[in-house]
């Protein structure tokens, strides 16, 4: 099932005609295929599947993307003060995260077992 959106991040680094509606829909169509493999041929053995589902998800979320128009979305806007406040929270809670990351092992190298 990982390759389904492994196939998906692929067209989306290499191509820039593919569109939302085409990646979702083959990577529904990618793993229900899968699934599909899982159930009902077991001959195929199931290292195979993920290159199944990889390939699926490929072809179809390109002949969908080819085939329908790419909508015109807004563009992203620049950052604003409520951005960097945005960013000061997430510093915050990097600062913390590292905190604790130092903290646990002083920690438990205390306590007695």
């Amino acid at each position: 099932m990982l390759y389904c959106l492994i196939g998906a991040f692929i067209l989306a680094i290499l191509t820039r005609k593919t569109h939302a509606l085409g990646a979702n829909i083959g990577i529904i169509s990618g793993v229900l295929f899968n699934i599909y493999l899982w159930l009902s041929v077991p001959q195929i053995f199931w290292f195979w599947w993920n290159a199944i589902g990889c390939i699926i998800t490929i072809a179809i979320r390109l002949s969908i993307s080819y085939r329908l128009p790419k909508s015109q979305e807004k563009s992203l806007e620049v950052a604003t003060p409520s951005g960097l406040l945005e960013i000061g929270v997430l510093l915050g809670y990097f600062v913390f995260i590292l905190g604790i990351s130092y903290i646990l092992p002083n920690y438990f190298d205390q306590c007695e077992y």
